[in-house]
């Protein structure tokens, strides 16, 4: 083992090398020149680089407050260095005084007497020189020696030029316009019991003042006012009211690192009375503690602008009052502004005297407002006095405070009296909302005042207040409480709208309070109350007698819900005026209540509750259409209600309710379904008329709504056929709204389904199912509703007709019978109605087809149309060859247009081809016309037959002009600019050399779409393809060196044109 003996001086905080002032510990200068190679690490790094990070520590020793300046330079090419300040017993720790980084690193700091430690590190091993300066520092470089202003009673004005450059910052406020800003401090000292401080710091030499921050003690970061706005300003200032007597600090700093000169003006007033909380102007009240009333005279010159104004944004001054009372009261301040034009304000100030409450005195259109704050406790309050507009200015106050008044609170209301005392009648009430109080704990949403007013009944009764008045006052929000403390339902009672009513009152108390969102909208009002008896049917203890026979029948009676209230709630009403009916069975029945209104719309809701008012529900049905209904299958004897709920606000005062006792109705049940007159054997048709509001559910058609709520009340009828038949249902709903289903099956058991079913969609009122060979039996066709909600009358049309029809499928098309034999035209007149969806078209399956056969010797054109009424047949055209039943086979394609008429055009092979005519109706009525032609191609109908161009110099070009009427031409090309199924001639011409084209089709004044097309040859490439629709301008379309050749032109439009053409070198 090797002992080297103890570290070097420098290597650690017990031994660091010794800085040697030139006078002495006194201060001075000293340099030091020296290396960190071979150095090691013993304090922990700070700033710069982490890790292992060898330095040389030096030790300074001074005797009184001095300002160090410590500047380390690295005296080679490459590196960096940190130069850090520290306390003696900080060394051996990370924690720094200050630290700075560079190639060249400079600390500065005005320090106490004592012993420090400079520490100089680099992780690259630098060279460097250390330069250390200690002397008297500036007046104000810290808390140590501020600069000191003494302000006696009466306060004064001080100035002072300075500079914050070379400084050090010695507070460390960073959120004050930033990191590392040297700094000056000057102490403030205050005579006077308050004082107002402005403080202005103007920059000399630059644009950009210093910062300035006012603390209670040097050492506070965070200043109690200050101007630390970083926008470049060439004068900042600092604003401090009502500053209590004694010593505060002022920092002035930056405002850049550089530091700045500047020009510092302090200027310290005493706070007049009025101007903050502090020194608020007391009001004297002549009761003293207890309360009374003052009047007295103020103005807001010479005051801060202290307070942010509670209702109004206000930048003018602003004059403080307190009161002091012993007791609960109200308060009120009357303010008239000295000036016609001045608009003023009024406002309770917050316990911290920093802004207004939400307690204000209303914008008002002339120059007095009063401020209203109700229940104030015993104690000191503070109110404001402030102009939103003419201030500052004088004004007078008449100041009053005086315990609760009648119908202030809801503990102590205004009796409001009715002509027959506890047993209702009439009462009166006239008063003012101005004389009274918002009271926060018992309100509606605003600052309005509220009144409370308190009656008493001795029977059930009926409560009406209506509250006429002009436009000049606002909505009042009423409310009736049973007891103080209850939520308030601020119902407004607008000048359109009916009275405030509330129904069915038992005996008892009652407290009516009258409330405003805004003290703006007060004015004087009259309640105009009247409490009267319930109406018949209101409640369970006055229900209407329906009259029913114990037995059983049917009532109608008529129904009204003016004077009716909300008593009862059903699992589907809520909120809604309602009625109650009552009936007695003696014996088991079924039931059916239905409700309906003279307008057809928004039927009110039904509710059955057996035994007592408030019994089991047996049912509730709404659904705001033209009828509503309940039904029960199997009602126990006793005594039962039936509610009836307007349900919507919207919905009619007025409607009829229908009420059946009974046995169940024929053909509610498949035992007893109703015979629907076709004849057992052969082709016929019936129509019937049904209700399904007289039946019961029993029934769940496959094809209603979903699971658990296709529940609507179903008729079941029947019928049998001994033959093969085709059969076609359709029903049509005859109340508005309903939505039925048509369904047909072969048994009514819990395993029996459907054989068909339709439903009707929300767009059509009517709908259809069919069946095509429909085996010889007997079979239950069932009309139903949607959902269970949808009840109502129907039209049921039912038709058998033979299977196997000529034209019904493609198994049996009807031959087209052409004038030439196997060509030359036809016209036929027929129908949808018997027959299937068997086909698609160039949409979809759905929707009947009639398939047509045709048949020629040899290839020919075939052009077809068919023309249908667009409402009710919209006939869709397609062209087929052979197999018919494929639609690989579909050789053209039309949808009907608006006007109903659809057309394909196609070249028909030798044989026997197909046309398919179709509707994507659900129930298609009326006839289609079908034309055909069918002949030999016309001169351009095809590209083996197009006609030719002859141009000027022939095949050396020149100009052209071609004129055609296609419309008797199919559809045999498609362009990648117009790929519709229309109308297309072809041209051709040949040339001997490379030539530019020019095509102009002249158009007339049509919206049918035209293009043109120049192709290599019959088959060859497209060369260029241009389009037009629903335009007037002619159509160009131009190729630039044509090579020789043979070219076809393909021209597509449906009526005539005109082509100019040229071929040019």
């Amino acid at each position: 083992m090797q002992l080297t003996g103890a570290r070097p001086p420098g290597e650690t905080c017990g031994r660091p090398i010794p800085l040697v002032l030139s006078n002495g510990e006194s201060g001075g200068t000293v340099r030091i020149t020296d290396t960190l190679n071979g150095a090691t690490d013993d304090v922990p790094e700070d700033c710069g680089a982490t890790g292992t990070v060898p330095e040389r520590i030096y030790a300074l020793v001074i005797n009184q407050p001095r300002l160090v300046q410590a500047t380390a330079t690295r005296t080679g090419t490459s590196g960096s260095l940190a130069l850090r300040l520290m306390e003696r017993r900080h060394c051996g720790t990370p924690y720094s005084t200050t630290c700075q980084e560079g190639t060249s690193a400079t600390v500065q700091k005005l320090l106490p007497a004592g012993t420090y430690f400079l520490v100089v590190e680099s992780d690259t091993g630098v060279d460097f020189t250390l330069d250390v300066r200690a002397a008297g520092a500036t007046e104000g470089e810290s808390c140590i020696n501020p600069v000191g202003f003494d302000f006696p009673a009466g306060g004064g004005t001080r100035t002072h030029e300075a500079t914050t450059s070379g400084s050090s910052q010695e507070n460390h406020n960073n959120a004050c316009m930033g990191y590392g800003l040297p700094d000056r401090v000057y102490s403030l000292t205050l005579t006077d019991p308050y004082s107002n401080v402005e403080v202005t710091a103007t920059a000399q030499g630059t644009n950009n003042a210093p910062a300035l921050l006012l603390v209670p003690s040097c050492t506070e970061i965070v200043g109690q006012a200050q101007n630390c706005d970083p926008t470049v300003q060439a004068s900042r200032v600092l604003h401090q009211t009502a500053v209590p007597a004694g010593t505060y600090f002022l920092w002035v700093k930056g405002p850049k690192v550089a530091g700045t000169a500047y020009h510092l003006e302090v200027s310290v007033t005493p706070t007049p009375e009025g101007d903050t909380c502090s020194v608020a102007t007391p009001v004297t009240l002549s009761a003293g503690p207890t309360g009374g009333t003052a009047t007295l005279t103020g103005t807001t010159v010479g005051m801060a602008d202290d307070l942010n104004a509670c209702n109004v944004i206000s930048d003018l001054p602003d004059h403080l009052y307190s009161l002091t009372f012993d007791r609960e009261l109200d308060v009120k301040v009357k303010m008239t502004s000295a000036q016609a034009s001045a608009r003023g304000m009024v406002s309770l100030v917050d316990a911290t005297c920093r802004e207004s409450s939400s307690v204000c005195s209303p914008w008002e259109a002339t120059n007095v407002t009063t401020l209203r704050a109700g229940s104030l406790g015993a104690g000191t309050h503070f109110f404001s006095v402030d102009h939103a507009t003419g201030g500052p200015d004088a004004y007078a106050l008449e100041v009053s405070a005086a315990p609760h008044q009648p119908g202030e609170t809801c503990a102590t209301p205004r009796p409001l009296v009715f002509s027959e005392g506890a047993a209702g009648g009439t009462a009166v009430l006239a008063f003012d909302p101005h004389d009274f109080f918002d009271d926060p704990s018992v309100d509606c949403y605003g600052n309005g005042a509220d009144a409370f007013f308190a009656f008493t009944i001795d029977r059930v009764l009926d409560l009406y207040v209506a509250v006429p008045r002009d436009a000049s006052t606002g909505t009042p929000l009423l409310s009736l409480l049973k007891s103080c403390g209850e939520s308030l339902s601020c119902d407004p009672i607008f000048q359109s709208s009916g009275p405030f009513a509330r129904g069915s009152l038992q005996p008892g108390t009652y407290v009516l309070a009258v409330d405003f969102d805004h003290a703006q909208q007060e004015g004087p009002l009259t309640l105009q109350a009247s409490l009267t008896p319930p109406t018949p049917g209101d409640t369970c203890e006055v229900a209407i007698a329906l009259g029913i026979p114990p037995e059983g029948g049917t009532t109608v009676v008529p129904g009204s819900f003016a004077g009716a209230f909300n008593n009862h709630e059903g699992s589907c009403t809520f909120f809604s005026p309602d009625r109650v009916y009552t009936f007695t069975t003696t014996q088991r029945m079924s039931f059916i209540a239905e409700a309906t209104t003279a307008s057809g719309t928004k039927a009110p809701a039904l509710t059955l509750r057996g035994g007592t008012c408030d019994g089991a529900e047996s049912t509730c049905a709404t659904d705001g259409r033209a009828r509503s209904s309940i039904r029960a299958e199997d009602l126990a004897p006793g005594t039962y209600y039936v509610f009836v709920d307007q349900a919507l606000y919207s919905a009619p005062g007025d409607y009829s309710l229908k009420v059946s006792l009974g046995a169940r109705p024929t053909g509610d049940v498949c035992a007893s379904a109703l015979p629907l007159g076709l004849p057992t054997s052969g082709p016929g048709q019936v129509t019937v008329q049904g209700d399904t509001g007289s039946f019961f559910h029993d029934l769940t058609p496959s094809c209603g709504a979903s699971s658990g709520t296709s529940n609507a009340p179903d008729s079941v009828y029947t019928f049998t056929t001994t033959a093969k038949m085709n059969l076609r249902l359709s029903t049509k709903a005859l109340t508005s709204g309903f939505r039925p289903t048509v369904s047909l099956r072969q048994g009514c058991g819990s395993f029996d389904t459907d054989l068909r079913c339709a439903w009707t969609p929300d767009y059509s009122p009517d709908t259809w199912t069919s069946y095509r060979d429909l085996p010889a039996g007997t079979y239950y066709v069932v009309v139903d509703g949607y959902d269970a909600n949808q009840v109502g009358a129907f039209e049921l049309v039912a038709r058998l007709s033979p299977s196997g029809q000529v034209g019904e499928s493609c198994t049996s098309p009807e031959p087209v019978t052409l004038s030439q034999d196997t060509y030359g035209r036809a016209t036929l007149t027929r129908a949808f109605p018997d027959y299937f969806e068997d086909h698609q078209d160039c949409w979809s399956f759905d929707g009947s087809d009639a398939v047509f056969a045709v048949t020629t010797d040899r290839p020919r054109r075939l052009h077809a149309r068919a023309k249908g009424s667009p409402a009710v047949t919209q006939p869709v055209l397609s062209v087929r060859g052979s197999p018919c039943a494929s639609s690989s086979s579909q050789l053209a394609c039309e949808r009907a247009s608006l006007d109903g008429l659809s057309r394909a055009s196609a070249d028909l092979p030798a044989g026997t081809s197909y046309l398919i005519v179709k509707s994507p109706l659900e129930n298609p009525t009326g006839t289609f016309q079908l034309d055909v032609e069918v002949d030999d191609f016309a001169p351009g109908d095809v590209c083996a037959g197009a006609l030719p161009v002859s141009f000027s110099n022939g095949a050396a070009g020149g100009t052209a002009t071609v004129t055609l009427d296609p419309a008797a031409h199919g559809s045999d090309v498609k362009l990648s600019c117009d790929s519709g199924n229309r109308p297309d001639t072809f041209f051709t011409f040949t040339t001997d050399r490379m030539l530019n084209l020019s095509a102009t089709l002249r158009r007339q004044n049509t919206s049918d779409t035209f293009s043109m097309g120049l192709v290599a040859g019959c088959g060859g490439a497209e060369a260029v393809c241009r389009a037009t629709g629903f335009s007037t301008s002619p159509l160009v379309l131009t190729k630039s060196a044509l090579p020789a050749g043979t070219h076809v032109l393909v021209v597509r439009g449906g009526t005539g044109f005109s082509v100019d053409l040229s071929l040019t070198p």
